[in-house]
């Protein structure tokens, strides 16, 4: 029985060549559009979630005229965290990131340059569930 409907739509697919490829590549199309967009959102829901309150982390970013263009940029005034902390009772702790070019750090005579530097303020562990010790681990 199955062995007709194969042979029926094979000769189907011979007799209508253009309407199959049509079909075919409308069909191969939209899957991988619908493939390509669940791999997309997959992706951007995927930052951040090892974190035990990801949730209720937020980043605030600032609204620039630039020019007369709207910039859009993670970037706040460095009293914005004491002031978020002290005027919204919302607001439970706030940690500020600052990133620097390169730097040389000396250890006793041995020196370094680090690339890509960024501090973080005391309460950086309060917020973020990083484990460090089992970076520093691998590393050495």
């Amino acid at each position: 029985m199955i062995k007709n409907y194969f042979k029926t739509a094979f000769r189907n697919i011979g007799r209508n060549k253009l309407f199959t490829f049509l079909n075919i590549l409308g069909l191969s199309l939209g899957l991988a559009t619908a493939i390509l967009i669940l791999f997309w959102v997959q992706d951007e829901l995927s930052f951040d979630c090892y974190h035990k309150n990801a949730k209720n982390i937020y980043r605030i970013t600032g609204d620039y005229n630039l020019n007369g263009s709207r910039v859009q940029i993670a970037v706040a005034s460095p009293p914005m965290a004491a002031t978020m902390i002290h005027d919204y009772p919302e607001v439970e702790n706030a940690c500020r990131f600052r990133q620097t070019g390169s730097r040389i750090i000396g250890v006793g005579d041995q020196k370094f340059k680090v690339e890509n530097i960024t501090y973080a303020d005391s309460t950086f562990f309060d917020l973020f569930d990083i484990p460090v010790f089992r970076v520093i681990r691998q590393i050495c």
